[in-house]
């Protein structure tokens, strides 16, 4: 029994990473924001999915939810006293919600702060686990794709802690007697 592990970090532009438990490999991508393209590759990506999966396999689709934050801490610049809300991600979560209601796919979804900490820095906040430099260890990270690297963690943070595949931690030890046969694409 194989499946496929699909996460999206939606926003203006969305990231992407899926990984394949039958070849081990990972593809990480990023696709600027565009309605109709987005939903055209979701739909795709379901279709490709699940036509290549078979009766015993399965397809999941993590997304990082989307957390209305309107003032304080997470008001990155401005005036705090004034909204500053970017709704595009908002927007790419309905296109994605759309296109796995068509294909009766359901989605997991996941806090921003399981892979962005709670103050949304990206780095130093000692609640996250999967941070770069781990992706890097594992020889996973790309500097130039942030968005689809949060997609990316996203996959690992429901591997470790949901699925519980607790070879990603022996991955991650020094002098590691666990081989890590994950590679990316």
């Amino acid at each position: 029994m194989g499946s496929s592990i699909i996460a999206i970090d939606p926003g203006g532009t969305t990231g992407i990473a899926t990984f394949s438990y039958n070849t081990r490999l990972w593809h990480t991508f990023q696709i600027p924001y565009d309605p109709i393209r987005l939903y055209e590759f979701f739909a795709s990506m379901l279709d490709n999915a699940h036509d290549s999966a078979s009766l015993l396999d399965t397809v999941t689709v993590i997304c990082e939810s989307f957390d209305y934050r309107p003032v304080g801490k997470y008001n990155f610049g401005g005036n705090r006293s004034i909204p500053k809300v970017d709704l595009i991600p908002r927007n790419v979560i309905g296109i994605l919600e759309l296109a796995c209601a068509y294909a009766k796919q359901e989605i997991i979804w996941q806090k921003p702060s399981c892979v962005n900490g709670d103050d949304g820095s990206k780095s130093g906040d000692p609640n996250v686990f999967w941070t770069n430099d781990r992706l890097t260890m594992l020889g996973l990270y790309k500097r130039s794709q942030i968005h689809a690297m949060d997609a990316t963690k996203h996959i690992l943070y429901y591997r470790a802690f949901t699925k519980k595949e607790e070879y990603l931690f022996h991955a991650l030890r020094p002098g590691k007697s666990t081989a890590f046969e994950e590679g990316m694409r």
